[in-house]
C-alpha cells in the first residue's frame, strides 16, 4: 500500500489517500496471467479473496469511500464489483458505437445486481475523453453523447413505472445525465502524485497537477458520488 500524503498534494484540508496496486509486473507476470481462468476451481476463490481485502482496509482505516478500478474492459474484477462487491458505479465511456455496445451491457447489469434482484445499483456517468467546450464542433458530440445516454438508461436501466417514474431528460442529477470530462494532453502520460526531487520544475510539475485534477469536471464528478451517499466534498452528511 502506498500512501499520497504530501502536503503540496493534499494542501491544508486534504486527507491522506490509500493507493493499493493491483499487483506486481515482473518475470511471473505472463505465468500468473496463463492461469487466471483457473481461480474458481480453488477452495477460497477470487471473489472470496477480493471482499477480504476490502473488508481489511476498511476495518484497518477510517476511509470515506473505496474505488476499486475495472477500467481494463470485461473481466472477473469488474464482474464482481457490479454483481455483488459496489454500493454504486461510476462509468466512463467516450462517444464511439464500440463504446456504447459495451456501456449498454453493463448499464443493463447494473440495473439488475446480483446481489440485489430488486434494486437498480447507483450510477454515475461520465463522458471521458470528451472534446473542450472551447473546441469547434464539440457540441454536438456533447449533445449527442447525453441523448444516446437517456435513450440507453430508459430501455435499460429505468423502470418507468407509475411509483418510479423515469427522469426528465434535463435532470442534471439523474444517472443518466453525463459528468462531461474534457480530454486533457496534460494527463496522457504517468499521474504521478508524489515527488520525485526537490526541484522547483518537480513543484511546478505537481502544482499543474493537482490545478488538473481538482479542475471544475473533477469537482462536479466527486459532488455527484457524494450526491449519491447524502454527503458533500467537505466529509459533511446532508
Amino acid at each position: 500500500m502506498q500512501l499520497i500524503n504530501e502536503g503540496t498534494i493534499l494542501g491544508e484540508r486534504g486527507e491522506t489517500m490509500r493507493l493499493v496496486p493491483a499487483g506486481i509486473v515482473d518475470e511471473f507476470y505472463l505465468e500468473k496471467l496463463g492461469r487466471i481462468d483457473f481461480q474458481n476451481i480453488l477452495h477460497n476463490p477470487f471473489g472470496d479473496r477480493l471482499r477480504k481485502m476490502l473488508e481489511e482496509l476498511e476495518r484497518s482505516s477510517r476511509l470515506d469511500f473505496i474505488f476499486l478500478d475495472c477500467r481494463a474492459g470485461f473481466h472477473d474484477i469488474g464482474g464482481l464489483a457490479m454483481a455483488d462487491l459496489a454500493h454504486a458505479a461510476v462509468v466512463l465511456g467516450s462517444h464511439s458505437r464500440q463504446t456504447w455496445a459495451g456501456l449498454t451491457q453493463v448499464i443493463r447489469r447494473l440495473a439488475r445486481p446480483l446481489a440485489s434482484e430488486q434494486e437498480a445499483l447507483p450510477i454515475v456517468l461520465a463522458h471521458a475523453m470528451a472534446p473542450s467546450l472551447m473546441s469547434p464542433g464539440s457540441e454536438p458530440e456533447l449533445r449527442a453523447f447525453r441523448e444516446m445516454a437517456y435513450t440507453v438508461f430508459l430501455e435499460n436501466y429505468y423502470s418507468d413505472s407509475e411509483d418510479h417514474p423515469a427522469p426528465n431528460e434535463r435532470d442534471e442529477d439523474a444517472p443518466s445525465t453525463p459528468v462531461v470530462i474534457p480530454w486533457n494532453s496534460e494527463l496522457r502520460g504517468d499521474i504521478m502524485l508524489f515527488s520525485t526531487s526537490d526541484s522547483l520544475e518537480e513543484k511546478r510539475r505537481l502544482e499543474a497537477l493537482i490545478a488538473t485534477l481538482t479542475a471544475l469536471p473533477y469537482q462536479q464528478l466527486a459532488e455527484r458520488i457524494c450526491l449519491l451517499f447524502g454527503r458533500n466534498l467537505q466529509g459533511e452528511r446532508g
